[in-house]
Formats: structure tokens, sequence, C-alpha cells
């Protein structure tokens, strides 16, 4: 699962990315900091913790490839409804080992994303252009300890649904991450269903 996250530190040059927020951008200078890095870059991938810029994305196939062998600690699990404008997400966490317990800097962060847009730039560098995106992320929620999804216990998220988009139109993304590190450990998505009327 890839997600994008729009930064909003580009809308200085004409054009405000409908899809930047600052959290998005503090999130990125959070894993600049967790790494020594001298500065951020755009575009930039994070994968299995390691930052790669646009220069080495040669090498990402093959990085996406191994974390993908990674054995993961825990599956998550979650299931998100719709219902009267807004998504409520129930997220759980069953370790795959018995007798596992999750770092105490271990969390699970709710992301709501939407599959695809098409957005017309009228300024800046890609003046003219309509970009097509995929997987950007719009909204996140929590974090929540892992130690608090274990067994019966679960967490539950809210998201309000966009205006003009639909079920099919979003989706939900679960991230385990290591806060301490700023290292994303595990990753699901789960899609949105509509919640059925009474009666059905």
């Amino acid at each position: 699962m890839v997600l994008t996250w729009h930064v909003d530190y580009w809308d200085r040059l004409g054009w405000k990315d409908p899809f930047a927020r600052k959290e998005f951008t503090e999130r990125q200078r959070r894993y600049q900091r967790a790494r020594g890095e001298r500065q951020v870059w755009t575009p930039q991938f994070l994968v299995d913790g390691e930052i790669v810029a646009t220069g080495a994305a040669g090498g990402l196939p093959g990085r996406v490839e191994r974390a993908a062998k990674a054995p993961a600690p825990a599956a998550l699990g979650a299931a998100a409804e719709l219902a009267d404008g807004r998504i409520a997400v129930r997220v759980s966490l069953c370790p795959a080992e018995a007798g596992w317990k999750p770092a105490p800097d271990l969390r699970v962060t709710p992301v709501l994303y939407r599959r695809e847009a098409r957005t017309a730039v009228p300024r800046g560098e890609n003046e003219g252009r309509t970009l097509v995106e995929s997987f950007i992320a719009l909204d996140l929620a929590g974090p929540f300890p892992a130690s608090d999804l274990l067994g019966d216990r679960k967490a539950t998220a809210t998201f309000a649904l966009p205006q003009g988009l639909t079920a099919v139109d979003v989706g939900v993304a679960l991230l385990l991450e290591d806060a301490a590190a700023a290292r994303p450990i595990q990753c699901a998505t789960v899609p949105v269903r509509e919640a059925k009327a009474a009666g059905k």
C-alpha cells in the first residue's frame, strides 16, 4: 500500500494544493529529524522506515519487495462503516505469535484516503497541467497505543466523508508505527461499507 501525503510548503508558489495539510508536513519533518536528514525532499518515499529521495528512486521496487517479505508482528484488523456522512472505523490488533507484547511506543493510526483525484493546476511549476493522483491521504485519527487493541479490546475512529464523495471513492488504511523512531512497521487497508438501512 502506498499513501500520498501532500505537504503544504509548496503553497507559496501561488497555488494551494487542495489535499495539503500542515499535519502532513510535520509528519514528513518528524521522519527527517528521526533520521538526521539535513532537509526534506519532494517527492520522497519512506519504505520500511528508510527515506528514499527522488534521485535514488531506481532502487525503490527492490526496497518495497524486501520490506513486503518482512514478517509482521501482528495482524491489523478493522471494519469501516458509513452512516449519515460519518465513517466509523473499528480497529483491533491480533499478535502473530502467542505471548507477543507490543513495545510502549507502538501506535496504530487510521488514515482516511481518497482512491483517485484529478486536479487542475492554475499556477506554479505545474501550471496548466491536470494531475492524476492516487491513494491520497485526507485525514488521520488517533494514534491508538497498540497495547490497547489486543484481545477483545478495540478502538473506534471517526471520519467525516468529504462532500461529493461516496463510500467507493475512499478507503481506510491502518498504520502500525514506532512513534519514538518515526518508523512505519506495517500497513493494512479496508474498504468503506455503507450501513444497511433498518429493516433490510
